[in-house]
């Protein structure tokens, strides 16, 4: 009898080991740079974080979507002048998409589910939208991601986190997004 409780007990604990890693679905804030550049700009929110209405009162509203709306990060365009109907992006940029998360019928679009730079002075575990591929892929294989390479872009992927590098015409970004969930079939 004490073999068999001791058994179950060590079955559970090598469980528990086990997967006590597997819980993280969100790839993890990466940590402030200082010091390491003249014009390093951090982010302002992070993936899978919920963003309060004080919060967003710095950021530009670029255009409300069904399920959601996408800002402009803080100093990137004059919120008060900006016209998303007429006006072009500005150059350089950091735009957040707010919709509801885990799955799109959660609630209120407060939480950040996808971040576009287009700003190189924005780093995300030392990468730039200006970064190669082997510097991209180097990165976050550094952090535990699965990265997949080809021509001119890369992507990660890490639980429901993915980033993304690409060039398109000239134009480069890095995008981070966390999966969103759509349980009931909503139709946007």
């Amino acid at each position: 009898m004490k073999r068999t409780i001791m058994t179950a007990i060590m079955c559970i604990a090598a469980l528990a080991a086990l997967f006590a890693g597997c819980g993280k679905k969100v790839l993890d804030r990466p940590p402030e740079l200082t010091g390491c550049a003249e014009q390093v700009r951090s982010l302002e929110f992070w993936v899978g974080e919920k963003v309060g209405e004080g919060e967003l009162d710095g950021l530009t509203l670029i255009v409300g979507m069904f399920g959601g709306y996408e800002y402009f990060g803080s100093g990137y365009c004059d919120k008060e002048l900006f016209d998303p109907a007429e006006d072009e992006y500005p150059q350089y940029y950091v735009a957040y998409t707010l919709t509801a998360y885990p799955d799109y019928s959660s609630g209120d679009s407060d939480t950040v589910t996808s971040i576009e730079i287009c700003d190189p002075a924005v780093t995300v575990y030392g990468i730039t939208c200006h970064s190669s591929v082997e510097e991209f892929t180097a990165a976050f294989t550094a952090v535990g991601c699965q990265v997949e390479a080809s021509g001119t872009g890369a992507v990660a992927t890490y639980g429901k986190t993915t980033v993304s590098l690409t060039a398109v015409e000239g134009a480069r970004s890095l995008r981070i997004s966390v999966e969103v969930t759509n349980n009931t079939g909503m139709i946007f």
